[in-house]
């Protein structure tokens, strides 16, 4: 706890005194995006879904907030159960041209998972390493905690963990892109990493098409877990429509 507070306080002593560099505000200054698509589960869970998702941005010149809200309903036995609903949301404060300080939560259910709810949450220095007129690509960087519910039991498992997360981005077209996330949470009695690939094509100016295949892995499985299976996989389309 004492280094997760020494942390914070150099955080914000960077954001104080470093060079201030003011985004581009939107106009207006939020925008978001609703998908509804169907969703195919390896792993723990072997099913096919509907999946829903809606994610928020809002950016101002020298904050970024972004936030979404997804989730898988099973409906094939005549009652609609949620299989799974992934919330997450951080904060950008931006210090120049190329970087910025975060802080970001993610809370999750997973019915089938080896840990049936966990939060994570981080705080941290994120900067873009490159970027031109095509191509991103994004690291953070920072000390967090994760609380994790062993699936079958009562009996959370709370650590200490460094989060990282790299992101590439690359428009193919004007009517296409593509974008890889990779997300590490190490902990020492688990590290947990997810791998979220996408692609996205536009139908119209608000209307398009995403096809997206995500890996969830954890390192170890408590024993006490109903679910051993270290990986599951989602491969999800979906519509997806801007406003």
């Amino acid at each position: 706890m004492k280094h997760g507070v020494v942390t914070i306080l150099l955080l914000v002593s960077l954001a104080t005194f470093a060079h201030e560099k003011k985004l581009e505000p939107l106009n207006p200054p939020w925008k978001g995006s609703l998908q509804a698509g169907a969703v195919v589960n390896t792993g723990n869970n072997s099913s096919q879904n509907i999946n829903g998702k809606i994610g928020i941005k809002y950016q101002t010149s020298q904050w970024d907030n972004t936030s979404s809200i997804e989730g898988q309903l099973d409906s094939s036995n005549k009652a609609t159960n949620t299989e799974k609903i992934d919330f997450n949301a951080e904060l950008r404060r931006i210090i120049s041209d190329d970087s910025y300080l975060f802080a970001k939560t993610e809370v999750a259910y997973d019915r089938f998972g080896a840990y049936d709810f966990v939060i994570r949450s981080a705080v941290g220095y994120g900067r873009i390493l490159y970027r031109d007129d095509k191509t991103r690509f994004i690291l953070e960087v920072g000390p967090g905690s994760s609380h994790s519910r062993i699936s079958g039991s009562r009996k959370f498992q709370n650590e200490f963990i460094v989060s990282t997360m790299a992101l590439y981005k690359r428009k193919l077209s004007e009517s296409a892109s593509f974008k890889q996330k990779i997300k590490i949470d190490a902990g020492q009695r688990n590290t947990h990493i997810k791998s979220v690939s996408a692609l996205r094509t536009k139908i119209s100016k608000r209307l398009g098409l995403e096809l997206s295949y995500t890996m969830d892995y954890d390192t170890k499985i408590p024993p006490e877990t109903k679910n051993t299976t270290k990986l599951d996989t989602v491969s999800k389309i979906a519509v997806v429509f801007d406003f």
